[in-house]
């Protein structure tokens, strides 16, 4: 494993004061004082156990949290985490928005915990998991799956209905319930709400959609656009030489939803992904899943219905 940091405000006072000036502006320190505010203020109520069931944007309001803080940084950061637009943000049940922040280190502003990374990279870690299994069939879809009374029944382009002990769906779940032959009235419900979000990825060279300041480089860097409605998809890019140790100096960009394209001579390859809107439904949803494990049903999908959030 190889340690590399990854930058939230910064790791330093040089980053943190990337623009010098900065330092001159009250509305920047008032961000920083509200910063502290919020993650001191959270940080008691977790360990309290006392967070109040409501959005995070009623929190914001009720506590007085001011829009620089809330604009130039939390739902930019939040956003950028969640690949979700500003505005979906605030309707964020608070108590899961402060829990995942205290797990993952970002309710502190010191030693905030380090990125790990494979040697290698993720094909790395997939190598060694294929071969240690006895049957991997690539490029072999699946088309439909039956649950019987001793199992689960697959049927694929390679073999109709072969028999299996449980079956775990690593897809996102408008993908998942076409496949399933005997979905329950409540799992089609449940799968049928969640919502997807169209997201353009580029992955390019172009310097341009970091910060002009060489010393503001982060792992993660939210690109400001116009949008007042906070409805716009969120755009980041992505400074991968910072996310892993690469063999070469120019920088490697991974830009999502770029506010204007980068230069075709740096473009490398672009893609289209579906990202799923994380609202307070989806949570509620995920609580609901829940109830299938353990399975009322014979050779039931319930070890299958598996949340997850992932950054590669």
């Amino acid at each position: 494993m190889t340690r590399t940091r990854s930058n939230g405000l910064g790791t330093s006072v040089a980053t943190l004061f990337a623009t010098p000036r900065n330092a001159l502006r009250a509305g920047f320190w008032s961000m920083l004082a509200e910063l502290m505010r919020f993650n001191r203020e959270t940080t008691h109520m977790l360990a309290r156990g006392d967070l109040p069931g409501i959005a995070l944007g009623t929190f914001l309001e009720q506590r007085r949290y001011g829009p620089r803080f809330r604009d130039w940084y939390l739902l930019p950061m939040a956003a950028a985490i969640w690949s979700s637009p500003r505005r979906e943000i605030l309707d964020f049940p608070l108590a899961t928005f402060v829990r995942f922040c205290h797990n993952h280190g970002l309710l502190q502003l010191k030693d905030r915990p380090s990125w790990r990374t494979v040697q290698g990279g993720g094909r790395e870690y997939v190598r060694r998991i294929v071969a240690k299994l006895h049957d991997v069939r690539l490029a072999c879809p699946v088309l439909r799956i039956r649950r019987r009374e001793a199992g689960v029944d697959i049927d694929s382009d390679a073999r109709l209905a072969e028999r299996f002990d449980a079956v775990v769906l690593a897809c996102h779940s408008d993908q998942a319930l076409p496949l399933l032959a005997d979905a329950s009235a409540e799992e089609q419900r449940l799968l049928s709400q969640v919502r997807y979000q169209s997201n353009r990825v580029v992955l390019h060279t172009d310097a341009a959609l970091l910060p002009r300041s060489r010393r503001a480089w982060s792992a993660w860097n939210y690109l400001a656009a116009d949008d007042a409605s906070g409805a716009r998809p969120v755009a980041v890019s992505y400074l991968i030489n910072k996310l892993q140790p690469l063999p070469f100096r120019s920088p490697v960009i991974v830009t999502l939803n770029p506010p204007f394209e980068p230069d075709p001579h740096h473009v490398i390859q672009a893609f289209e992904y579906s990202h799923r809107f994380w609202t307070a439904r989806p949570f509620q949803r995920k609580r609901a899943l829940r109830r299938f494990r353990g399975g009322e049903r014979p050779g039931s999908l319930a070890r299958g219905w598996v949340t997850a959030s992932t950054r590669d």
